[in-house]
């Protein structure tokens, strides 16, 4: 078959489709390597045809018959004295759509990578801050972003948000531009952007100084926030209320971050061996704790409730699929709970006590240190690497934690009213 053809409409528009999935393609014969390539479903295109750089490439020239043959010509010959001067016009091609990439693009191309190692809990501060913090420059082209700019942004926010919040925003803009770095090149193949301009908060020693947040819990007050997690559960077995009255008791007794607690299933508790597993932890590191007498009672009388409850509901087989159940249950798409701010809002009005969730691991790390409990039990406890050397050829078996975890749920219980004595009496405990 002659695939030559002179292109013209009436020429282009009586040319027959191929069979199948398969791709024709015609030369035309005023142009070489100028070439229309027809599918199957009719669509209809102009390429050209060459070796770049020793490989056989097509480069689109644009559709048939919005591009017109004497238009597609044109831009042929274009294409042409480029590669004859040695340019690669494919290259040259996505060095120009890269330097036209915005801010908000590449934080989407940043995200789309780093998905997978990011955790969700990150990802979600990530996105709030790129909404935030910078919704004046998501139109804005990464090429465009100077050190002046980052600098002024950056006093802005302080002034406006807090320092915290303005370092923390810079933190994600300075990933974006390490990631941008690497993944957008010019036509000779160099970085598009040498110079990270976060840099210059470095360079000059402008970052915010912030100080790391000492609030907890003090032993004093653990008796009135107690009592007022017990007063939420007055409102019932089931409620919001006593959903989060549990877990704030169990990352109180614990010291979990917010995510593993929240995220904590059935599956994850073995009352045969008394323990609980995080898996998914912030360090990758496997957490298992061992549960004091308290937690376990606990636990117990969620899981019957949560059993009952499910069976009665849906009457599916409860040994199998529930191990899957999240102990602390919510109302939103991921079905755990997320944002328990207005039982919260309770807490700190029943019991006067101005908290965060994070504080409870801070009150649960205050008390463990206070008991003189072994450094390297302290790390695990929290589930904290050490960068020390020794830590390797100290072996500290699951069994070794269970008198620590005891020696904090006793001063805790203590503590809140809940029992009148206990077998461990530290510094802390006198101020009580």
């Amino acid at each position: 078959m002659n695939n030559k053809l002179n292109f013209t409409k009436r020429s282009i528009d009586g040319l027959p489709l191929p069979e199948g999935s398969k791709r024709a393609y015609y030369n035309d014969e005023q142009v070489k390597g100028l070439q229309l390539a027809v599918t199957s479903k009719g669509a209809k295109s102009f390429v050209l045809y060459r070796r770049l750089e020793g490989k056989p490439t097509r480069l689109k020239l644009g559709d048939y018959p919005a591009m017109t043959p004497a238009t597609a010509r044109q831009e042929a010959y274009k294409l042409l004295g480029e590669i004859s001067k040695g340019e690669n016009p494919q290259t040259k091609k996505v060095a120009e759509r890269a330097n036209k990439v915005t801010l908000l693009e590449a934080f989407e191309a940043y995200v789309s990578t780093r998905k997978h190692n990011l955790k969700e809990k990150t990802l979600y501060d990530y996105r709030r801050l790129m909404t935030t913090a910078f919704k004046d420059w998501h139109r804005k082209r990464l090429v465009d972003i100077t050190k002046a700019n980052v600098q002024r942004k950056h006093q802005a926010l302080t002034i406006n948000s807090g320092p915290s919040y303005a370092n923390s925003a810079m933190r994600v803009l300075n990933a974006v531009f390490n990631f941008s770095q690497y993944q957008y090149e010019d036509a000779q193949g160099n970085p598009l952007i040498p110079v990270n301009p976060v840099d210059i908060l470095s360079r000059t020693r402008t970052w915010n100084r912030t100080k790391p947040r000492e609030r907890y819990i003090q032993p004093h007050q653990i008796k009135a926030f107690v009592s007022a997690l017990d007063t939420l559960r007055l409102e019932g077995v089931g409620t919001p209320a006593e959903t989060v009255a549990d877990y704030l008791e169990l990352m109180l007794f614990t010291g979990l971050r917010r995510n593993e607690a929240a995220q904590l299933t059935w599956g994850d508790i073995s009352f045969e061996a008394r323990t609980l597993t995080i898996s998914d932890t912030k360090n990758r590191n496997t957490h298992i704790l061992p549960l004091p007498e308290n937690l376990q009672n606990l636990l117990k009388r969620r899981f019957t409730a949560q059993k009952e409850n499910l069976g009665q509901v849906s009457g599916e087989n409860l040994k199998t699929g529930f191990s899957k159940t999240y102990v602390f249950q919510g109302e939103g798409a991921k079905g755990y709970l997320i944002e328990p701010r207005a039982q919260v809002r309770k807490v700190v009005s029943l019991s006067g006590i101005e908290f965060t969730i994070h504080d409870l691991r801070r009150t649960f790390s205050m008390i463990v240190a206070d008991l003189d409990i072994n450094a390297y039990k302290q790390k695990r406890l929290l589930n904290h690497k050490t960068m020390d050397v020794t830590a390797g050829y100290t072996p500290i078996d699951l069994e070794q934690l269970r008198k620590p975890m005891d020696q904090v749920a006793s001063f805790i219980l203590r503590a809140s009213g809940r029992v009148e004595e206990v077998s461990v009496v530290t510094a802390i405990e006198r101020q009580i």
